[in-house]
C-alpha cells in the first residue's frame, strides 16, 4: 500500500510540475571528441567568441532571446544561438606560465581552421569547417553586451534566459539562469536564477582561491554565488550590497590556470546612493569589493557628484563626474593605492611591484554626459606596465540637425584627433587594437585609428547583425553574424591578416529549416483530374504532376527536371467549407507552386438528389416497420 501511495504522489507531483511549467530542462551529457588542453591561454572571455589554444568556442549565430511559449530554449534542442567549437590548424608553443598556439594555413584549402570536403546545394565541392556542438542552450541575454562565453580552467560558464513559466503561465525569459559546464560535456549544472525581471543585468564569472563566483546585479542587490571550481557545487550565495544603482563587473582580457588574482580585474565596482552610514550622507558613492565580499572600500564620494561608471578596460577603471557644475569629465584610474591599502594579497603580489597610482582626467567635452564613450589603451598587454601608454577615447552622439546622423570622434589623451565616421544609424560594434568596427544598417566596416591612416573605411560585409555582442576577435579572425545563403544571423569568420579578396567563412551549423535546398523551383506540369468540388469534399490529388528543377553547378550544368511524388502533407490552402475559387499550394524542399480549384454551391439537381435519398430512406423505414408489425401480430395469434 505504501509503495502505491508513494507512486501516486510522485505521479501527482510530476503532473503538477508539468502544468505549472516548473519541470525545467534535462541537462544530458554532450558528446564531445577531443579533450581541451588546459595548459593554453584563454582570450576573449565575456563575448561571442573565445580562443582557448587550438580551439575557438563561439556562439552559433543569434536567434534573439524571446521565448513566449518556453520551447525556443530547451537544453539539447538549441542550434542557433548555442555554443559550438572549431579547431585551429597549427602547433603548440610551450611557455613557462602557459602554452600558446601558433596558427598555420593549410596549403590546399588556404584555411586556418580544420575542415572537410562536402558537396553543397549546387553540387560543387566545397571546404566546410569542422565544428562540434558544445552547449545546446541559448547563451547570453538581450540587454548585456559584456556577457556571453566564459572559460575558466576545464569549465565553461554562461548565462541564458530562463525558460520556465510563472504562476500566470508566462515564460520568465527576462530572468537569467547561470550555468557551469565541464568542457568534456559530461556535466551541466544550473547555478543561480535571478529574482528580478531584467534582461540587462550585468554579470561576470570571477575566480578566487579555488572558487568561481557568479556575480550579478540582481535588481538592486549585488549577488555573488560561490561555487567549487572542481565540483561545481554551490557553497554560498552572498548579498554583497543593497540599493546598488549600477555596477562594473570586469573580465580579465586573458586567463590561464595560476594567473594572478590581484589585479584591477579581480574586484567589483559599483555605485549607490549615500546613506546615514556614509561620511558624506549625500550624493553618490563608488565602491570596490572582492567577489567574496572582502576588501570593501569607498573610493569616491564627495557628497554631491553624480558619477557614471563606464567600465574596466586595459588596466583602468573609466568613470565620469561633473566638475564645479560644468561639463562632465572622463577619468581613468588604476586605483593602485586604494587597492594596495585595503587588500593585503594585492599589495604583496609581485605583479604590482612596479605599478604606480594613476588617476587622471582624459576628456572634457561639452555635453559629455549625453555621449556614448569607449575608452581604450592602444597596445595594452596584460601584466605589463601601461601607465605611460596613450589613452584613446571614442565618443559618438546624434547631431541636432535634420539628418540625425551619428558622429564618432577620436581623442588621444584628451586631444581631438579627428572625425572617424558620420552616418545615420551608425554604431560602434567593436574595437580591436587600433581598429574600430562600425555598423550602418547592416553594413560592417573597419576604420583604422593609426596615425596617418586618415580614418579610411574598409567595408567587410553587408546584411550583418550586430546582435547583443557586436563583433569579436578570436583565432586571428573577426567574428560576426551575417547571411549564409537565404539564412540570416549566422556566424562568419573574417581573417584579419588573410589573403586579399578571400571570402569570409561560414563557421557553425544551420538549423534544419535553414539548410539550403537543391531545388531552384517546382512547376505544376498537370493539374489534378478533379478541380471542381462540392462543399465539404476532401481534396483528390489524382493526376497531379509536379516537376522539380535543380540548381546549376558552377560550370553551368543542370540535372534534368524530375517529377516528384505529391502527398497530402505537401498541400496547404485547400478549404471546401464555402463556395468560391481556392488557391492550393504545393510545397517541396522550401519551394512552392500553386493551382486553383473551384468549390461549388449546392444546385437544384443536388437538392433533388438529396430529396430522393430522404424519400428512399423513409420508404425503407416504413416497410421495415410494417414488416415488424405483421410479424408480431402473427406471433400473438399463435400464442
Amino acid at each position: 500500500m505504501t509503495k502505491k501511495i508513494i507512486t501516486f504522489v510522485t505521479l501527482l507531483l510530476c503532473a503538477l510540475l508539468a502544468l505549472t511549467g516548473c519541470a525545467g530542462d534535462q541537462y544530458n551529457k554532450i558528446n564531445i571528441s577531443g579533450a581541451q588542453d588546459t595548459g593554453y591561454i584563454v582570450t576573449g572571455n565575456g563575448g561571442s567568441a573565445v580562443t582557448y589554444g587550438n580551439y575557438v568556442y563561439f556562439l552559433n549565430g543569434t536567434r534573439g532571446y524571446a521565448d513566449s511559449d518556453g520551447t525556443n530554449n530547451v537544453f539539447g534542442e538549441v542550434v542557433k544561438g548555442g555554443v559550438y567549437r572549431a579547431e585551429l590548424l597549427g602547433s603548440k608553443v610551450e611557455g613557462a606560465d602557459y602554452d600558446t598556439f601558433a596558427i598555420e594555413r593549410d596549403a590546399e584549402t588556404l584555411l586556418t581552421l580544420k575542415s572537410h570536403k562536402e558537396t553543397n546545394y549546387k553540387r560543387d565541392e566545397v571546404d566546410v569547417v569542422d565544428v562540434q556542438l558544445i552547449a545546446p542552450k541559448t547563451v547570453g541575454t538581450s540587454g548585456y553586451s559584456q556577457g556571453g562565453i566564459y572559460i575558466l580552467g576545464n569549465n565553461m560558464y554562461y548565462a541564458s534566459p530562463n525558460n520556465l513559466k510563472n504562476k500566470s503561465g508566462v515564460v520568465q525569459d527576462n530572468k537569467t539562469d547561470f550555468f557551469r559546464m565541464t568542457l568534456d560535456g559530461a556535466t551541466t549544472q544550473k547555478l543561480y536564477t535571478t529574482t528580478s525581471d531584467s534582461a540587462s543585468s550585468p554579470y561576470t564569472f570571477m575566480e578566487k582561491g579555488g572558487y568561481v563566483y557568479v556575480v550579478v546585479l540582481d535588481g538592486t542587490d549585488l549577488i555573488s554565488v560561490k561555487t567549487n571550481k572542481a565540483t561545481g557545487k554551490v557553497e554560498d550565495t552572498i548579498k554583497i550590497a543593497e540599493n546598488v544603482t549600477s555596477a562594473v563587473l570586469p573580465t580579465k582580457p586573458v586567463y590561464y590556470d595560476g594567473i594572478s588574482e590581484n589585479t584591477i580585474y579581480d574586484f567589483i565596482y559599483f555605485e549607490r546612493q549615500a546613506d546615514e552610514n556614509d561620511r558624506t550622507q549625500t550624493g553618490e558613492v563608488l565602491e570596490f569589493v572582492r567577489p567574496d565580499g572582502s576588501a570593501r572600500y569607498v573610493f569616491a564620494a564627495d557628497g554631491s557628484s553624480d558619477y557614471t561608471l563606464e567600465g574596466v578596460r586595459d588596466g583602468y577603471l573609466f568613470y565620469r563626474k561633473p566638475v564645479r557644475y560644468s561639463d562632465d569629465r572622463l577619468y581613468a584610474t588604476n586605483l593602485h593605492d586604494a587597492l594596495k591599502d585595503n587588500d593585503a594579497a594585492y599589495a604583496a603580489d609581485a605583479i604590482n611591484a612596479n605599478t604606480t597610482n594613476v588617476d587622471k582626467e582624459i576628456l572634457t567635452v561639452e555635453g559629455l554626459d549625453g555621449l556614448k564613450v569607449h575608452a581604450f589603451v592602444s597596445g595594452y598587454e596584460f601584466g605589463k606596465s601601461y601607465a605611460s601608454n596613450a589613452i584613446n577615447v571614442l565618443t559618438y552622439t546624434s547631431t541636432t540637425d535634420s539628418s540625425t546622423s551619428v558622429v564618432v570622434n577620436h581623442y588621444v589623451d584628451g586631444d581631438f584627433r579627428g572625425k572617424v565616421a558620420e552616418s545615420a544609424g551608425l554604431a560602434i560594434v567593436g574595437v580591436h587594437n587600433d581598429t574600430v568596427y562600425t555598423n550602418v544598417s547592416g553594413a560592417l566596416s573597419a576604420v583604422s585609428l593609426k596615425a596617418g591612416a586618415n580614418y579610411e573605411k574598409k567595408e567587410i560585409a553587408q546584411n550583418t547583425n550586430a546582435g547583443t555582442y557586436g563583433v569579436d576577435v578570436a583565432g586571428g579572425h573577426l567574428v560576426y553574424f551575417g547571411s549564409v545563403g537565404d539564412a540570416n544571423d549566422y556566424t562568419l569568420f573574417h581573417e584579419l591578416d588573410g589573403i586579399e579578396g578571400a571570402e569570409d567563412i561560414f563557421v557553425g551549423a544551420l538549423k534544419a529549416d535553414d539548410v539550403p535546398t537543391k531545388i531552384e523551383k517546382i512547376t505544376i506540369e498537370q493539374n489534378p483530374n478533379k478541380t471542381s468540388y462540392k462543399i465539404g469534399e476532401s481534396i483528390d490529388l489524382s493526376g497531379l504532376e509536379v516537376s522539380a528543377t535543380y540548381y546549376k553547378d558552377s560550370e553551368g550544368n543542370r540535372p534534368d527536371d524530375e517529377l516528384i511524388s505529391v502527398s497530402n502533407s505537401m498541400i496547404s490552402g485547400f478549404d471546401s467549407s464555402k463556395a468560391g475559387d481556392v488557391t492550393v499550394t504545393v510545397t517541396y524542399e522550401k519551394r512552392s507552386a500553386t493551382f486553383t480549384v473551384t468549390i461549388e454551391n449546392a444546385t437544384a439537381d443536388s437538392c433533388a438528389d438529396a430529396t430522393g435519398w430522404v424519400i428512399a430512406i423513409v420508404v425503407v423505414v416504413l416497410l421495415a416497420g410494417a414488416g415488424a408489425f405483421w410479424y408480431y401480430k402473427k406471433r400473438a395469434k399463435r400464442s
